[in-house]
């Protein structure tokens, strides 16, 4: 990170500490400001795709949790009769559960 332009992680970074008590922290980047830290004991580690897998079922989630927020960043405040009644519609389906 010289230039300051680069990053150290990507996507798939992540940090494994063995404790001695046989646990195990295991930490993930779900988003930019956020990450997981999940605490397991040691044999359970051993499952590590399960575990990989079920974290990229919530990383999913929590991305489309935070892009239907930035749907209506902006909109909620424009009249029902604006030019953007298909984002209008979205948000309806949205706060009803129907989109989902």
């Amino acid at each position: 990170m010289e230039d300051g332009g680069g990053c150290a992680y990507d996507n798939e970074s992540s940090a494994i500490i063995k404790l001695n008590n046989t646990t195990v922290l295991y930490l993930k980047e779900v988003t930019k400001f956020l990450a997981l830290v999940c605490i397991l004991r040691e044999e359970s580690f051993e499952r590590k795709g399960l575990i990989d897998y079920n974290f990229h079922c919530f990383r999913k989630a929590i991305h489309e949790v935070f892009e239907v927020g930035s749907l209506f960043e902006g909109t909620i405040w424009r009249p029902a009769g604006s030019s953007s009644s298909k984002q209008a519609s979205l948000k309806s389906a949205v706060l009803n559960g129907s989109a989902v």
